[in-house]
């Protein structure tokens, strides 16, 4: 495995891609937006189309930001589906849907191509990037190189569903944590009470956004705002679908913080990108 294709340079993609060239591999990538010129001054080859991506190429990363992205990708005339030979890798390094995660494994494989879904994060308390990836034993054996090679440190599931569900549950905790932690915030803001101390004394760790209230975008890229927005609307969406005595399964306290993630982005301004930015609803519904 030499010859690489990227789908996607932004923050991540760019990431991937750095630390590929720094491998030895040659890199081919492709991007709708200006990130793409990123990858021109490293020198890596630059395509302008999902097709070219394809071509002469061992191994694609897909670095984009859910089901909608990778359907684009993967679907139409250029589209991978149709371009990709047997032997070939597509990672997917998005959080996206699992019935769309199960489908481009199922037609990846009819075409003898290996499909990996390996999100990601690189904000967990063990640092460093972090990947999960799920697929078949083939799949994942004919990734390895690439896998270790874009991350810190991996952890295997057995199915892209498993992988994909892992993600969830992540987010879920990530999310619902900053989201108690603003209304806590926002409680003592309204009683006008010093919430600082629970830092300072209890080492309670609350995000010192809350308190400062500067949520400035970091990079380029899918906000936090949006993506727990869009990943818990993932996880809500296969809790009805999943037949847990025919009920699905309960996420009542996900499917509030849910609707709060939702409605903090609609508040909050363009260019805030960390999700403690739902401070703003808890506000707005105080009148503060």
């Amino acid at each position: 495995m030499q010859e690489i294709g990227l789908v996607g340079v932004g923050e991540a993609g760019a990431r991937f891609m750095d630390w590929l060239m720094e491998a030895g591999y040659d890199v081919t990538c492709y991007d709708r937006g200006h990130q793409i010129d990123y990858a021109r001054e490293q020198g890596a080859t630059v395509v302008s189309t999902r097709a070219e991506v394809a071509e002469h190429t061992d191994a694609i990363v897909l670095s984009v930001t859910g089901t909608t992205n990778v359907e684009a990708i993967m679907e139409g005339d250029d589209g991978l589906l149709n371009v990709t030979e047997p032997e070939q890798v597509i990672m997917d390094t998005s959080t996206i849907d699992v019935s769309a995660a199960v489908k481009y494994e199922q037609k990846c494989a009819e075409r003898g191509v290996h499909w990996v879904s390996a999100p990601w994060t690189s904000n967990a308390p063990a640092g460093g990037l972090i990947m999960f990836p799920g697929g078949d034993d083939a799949s994942i054996k004919a990734a390895n190189d690439l896998i270790e090679t874009c991350s810190t440190q991996h952890y295997r599931f057995d199915s892209v569903e498993e992988t994909m569900v892992f993600k969830y549950l992540m987010q879920i905790r990530y999310a619902a944590r900053v989201a108690i932690d603003a209304e806590i915030v926002e409680i003592a803001n309204a009683a006008d009470v010093d919430a600082e101390p629970l830092n300072s004394v209890l080492g309670m760790d609350l995000d010192e956004a809350l308190f400062t209230g500067e949520y400035a975008e970091k990079g380029e890229g899918l906000s936090t705002l949006d993506s727990w927005d869009k990943d818990l609307g993932y996880a809500v969406s296969y809790g009805r679908g999943t037949d847990a005595k025919k009920d699905g399964i309960a996420m009542p306290l996900t499917s509030m913080v849910h609707e709060v993630y939702k409605h903090g982005n609609r508040i909050a301004d363009p260019d805030e990108r960390h999700a403690a930015a739902v401070a703003r609803y808890w506000k707005a519904l105080n009148q503060n």
